[in-house]
């Protein structure tokens, strides 16, 4: 967690096989992902997702304020 412009950044990463954000959206399996923007959307935060062979990256920035 770290702090960019005032906003909290979560960031989470790992060096797996990676995945296609729409392709895994779109399986019935997908209930943590569905979450997670949901969840985000509630409290005005954006995420991010990029996944490539390499790894997956995810993140999330959120405002603190309550005026923003």
């Amino acid at each position: 967690m770290s702090s960019d412009n005032g906003n909290v950044v979560l960031l989470v990463e790992d060096d797996g096989a990676g995945f296609e954000k729409e392709e895994a959206m779109s399986k019935s399996g997908s209930l943590g992902m569905s979450l997670v923007d949901d969840l985000a959307s509630q409290v005005e935060a954006t995420t991010e997702v990029t996944s490539n062979e390499a790894g997956t990256r995810w993140k999330l920035t959120l405002d603190p304020r309550p005026d923003h």
